[in-house]
């Protein structure tokens, strides 16, 4: 359900900060197209956080072993979870990061966004140590909005690399001090909402009392 073989061979870089890019990461057509088109729609919460609107949904909550309500889910989304909890995805996310996620509490959440969603420039909170964002949109291109943007500064302007969020793609970002980043606005015209499914690692330790309503 996921390459871990791509995730081994993501391309690292550590300009502005430690991130990566993995290609060819979920199954291929039509299985992944299928998996777009049955992404949840049930269970997604709206929240306020840092300025910005968003539509959340957990997959895994945190340190939990199951997806959370799985009755709710395709099937390819509860085995996509298996393989979320597995050692062998954590042990790939270390050796590729170089980042000791031994003993990482995890939690994996799906994200809904359009053209209503309000993003936010930011730089992760201190807690966490690595994100892992998959996409699940396909027909999408730079037009449609939605692009990740990895800052080089804090100012949104000061753009190094932008990735268009299209199905296949993932992305690792290390946390750090100056792990800015930022998502452009999505278009009026976009096919769907941009899609993405975001894992979550924290420090050894770290509790659902740690971190902001989800």
């Amino acid at each position: 359900m996921l390459n871990l073989d791509a995730l081994r061979n993501a391309k690292m870089f550590d300009f502005p900060f430690q991130w990566g890019i993995a290609n060819g990461i979920l199954p291929t057509e039509p299985k992944s197209i299928q998996m777009c088109d049955d992404f949840p729609v049930d269970s997604f919460r709206y929240r306020r956080f840092l300025n910005g609107r968003y539509l959340r949904r957990p997959l895994i909550q945190l340190a939990a072993k199951t997806t959370f309500r799985n009755d709710e889910l395709p099937d390819s989304y509860n085995e996509l979870g298996e393989v979320l909890t597995s050692s062998a995805y954590r042990e790939t996310l270390s050796k590729v990061t170089g980042i000791n996620l031994g003993d990482a509490p995890m939690e994996a959440a799906l994200w809904r966004s359009d053209s209503s969603t309000v993003f936010a420039m930011h730089d992760d909170q201190a807690q966490k140590l690595l994100t892992h964002v998959l996409y699940l949109n396909h027909g999408w291109n730079k037009r449609n909005g939605g692009v990740l943007q990895i800052l080089a500064s804090q100012d949104d302007d000061d753009v190094a690399f932008e990735i268009v969020p299209r199905l296949g793609v993932s992305v690792l970002i290390g946390r750090a001090d100056n792990s800015w980043h930022n998502i452009t606005p999505i278009s009026r015209v976009a096919p769907d909402s941009r899609n993405t499914i975001t894992v979550h690692f924290y420090r050894p330790g770290t509790s659902e009392k740690d971190l902001p309503i989800r």
